[in-house]
């Protein structure tokens, strides 16, 4: 982007629906890969908590992980009684699961395991009834005269006393069958530099980041980031989008000003396999104390 009319040029060559976006689009807007990725899920998500939290609580915030009270071990033994005992399928590949597996899933779904379990601890029991789901809306963003829209396949909001949604996560699903068209026959000249998380394919990676840019203004830590999940099959990897302090002002004036944003992917977590579920569990419940933190600020 070296002028106002280099950088028109390249932004009028982009799709406005981010659902058509592929990696090769993301140099082009400041966007970079973490090299070190992929990562261990808790790693991607301690580097994101330290980027988006403002400095002044940013010590506050290290120890509410350092140091863990018996209402995160309950909440902790609450959901891993849920996904090791209750659904206690530990395979590599769905075709793997039993006809008996598969009746043992209706069984659960017929029981009313959840109220017997919660109703052991008052803490568990609130903090599932605080659980919700909120429907996804188009979010758009505007560079320059051009205006860009995402769709997220779901989004993962933390409440505000002004009654609006903030976002924490946004999450790409792609189906076990879904196939990218030319993900391995493109030039491999054009793929960003560090872009190394091979589990993770050209459009999936390009319709990720245009998830993040359009829904940053949202972002529950600001315009600093926010992080992410993508779906693929039952695989999932967890992201963070890191952007510099001015990145999304000035991407919307069409000069960067080397100003950038980084996205790290972790490892693959197969949702079959017992060990993965239990990270992925830890996970949420690390976002969840981190919202609940974030909200008595």
């Amino acid at each position: 982007m070296s002028n106002e009319t280099d950088s028109t040029s390249v932004f009028d060559t982009m799709r406005t629906n981010t659902s058509e976006w592929t990696d090769v689009v993301l140099p082009n807007i400041g966007i970079k890969f973490d090299t070190c990725a992929p990562e261990l899920i808790n790693t991607v998500f301690s580097k994101g908590v330290l980027h988006f939290v403002e400095e002044t609580i940013r010590s506050e915030v290290v120890n509410l992980f350092w140091f863990r009270s018996e209402e995160d071990e309950e909440k902790k033994e609450c959901f891993q009684h849920a996904v090791l005992d209750v659904f206690d399928i530990d395979c590599y590949h769905i075709d793997d699961i039993s006809i008996s597996d598969i009746m043992k899933i209706k069984e659960i779904e017929k029981s009313n395991w959840i109220d017997n379990f919660v109703t052991r601890s008052d803490r568990c029991q609130r903090f599932a009834r605080e659980r919700s789901s909120p429907s996804v809306e188009k979010y758009s963003m505007s560079i320059g005269r051009k205006d860009f829209v995402s769709l997220p396949n779901a989004i993962i909001c933390h409440p505000t006393e002004t009654g609006d949604d903030k976002i924490c996560a946004v999450i790409q699903v792609k189906g076990c069958n879904q196939d990218e068209d030319g993900d391995h026959t493109r030039n491999l000249t054009n793929m960003p530099k560090g872009s190394n998380a091979q589990h993770i394919g050209s459009a999936l990676k390009g319709q990720h980041c245009g998830q993040y840019l359009c829904t940053l203004p949202y972002s529950v830590f600001g315009k600093n980031g926010m992080f992410g999940f993508i779906v693929q099959g039952t695989k999932v990897t967890f992201t963070a989008f890191k952007a510099d302090d001015g990145y999304y002002d000035n991407l919307c004036s069409e000069h960067l000003h080397q100003k950038e944003s980084f996205v790290t992917y972790s490892e693959e977590y197969n949702i079959l396999r017992k060990e993965d579920r239990k990270l992925l569990v830890q996970t949420f419940l690390d976002i969840g104390k981190l919202m609940e933190f974030l909200c008595e600020k």
